[in-house]
């Protein structure tokens, strides 16, 4: 995934990044900290919301007027990555089923890296391909 995002931070990321993140949000984010320091980027990485739960992370977007990411009913997810190794399996064929999305991750699923993680997460993302029916993201009935 490196050659996806990670390099792209490096270049335009300078000292520190605020992200939207939860600990709630995966089993591999549950020891982040308020405030940490990210290795690869070399950047501090401030996560204000880190332990807020998802009826805070509602609550303040219903009280501060905050329209929510169309992304959420389109895929189940914020959009911000949508090829992203922690995407839930229903996240995953959600995305899959939008047409242009799809055909971009499949081709871009060729380039992935040789590493254990990253072809657990290839082969993830191909088995699910064949679950996403594209009709239903149309709307249509099959």
């Amino acid at each position: 995934m490196y050659q996806f995002k990670l390099r792209v931070m490096e270049r335009h990321s300078k000292y520190i990044q605020v992200l939207g993140i939860r600990k709630s949000d995966s089993w591999r984010r549950r020891n982040v900290a308020f405030i940490d320091y990210f290795k690869t980027t070399r950047n501090i990485v401030v996560n204000p919301i880190i332990d807020w739960s998802k009826r805070q992370v509602l609550d303040y977007i219903k009280s501060h007027g905050v329209e929510l990411n169309p992304c959420y009913k389109l895929y189940g997810h914020s959009g911000n990555c949508m090829m992203c190794p922690y995407l839930r399996k229903n996240q995953v064929i959600r995305t899959l089923q939008d047409p242009e999305w799809r055909a971009k991750i499949l081709d871009a699923l060729s380039y992935v890296g040789r590493g254990k993680i990253s072809a657990q997460v290839r082969d993830k993302w191909l088995r699910l391909s064949k679950n996403a029916s594209m009709t239903s993201f149309l709307g249509l009935h099959s």
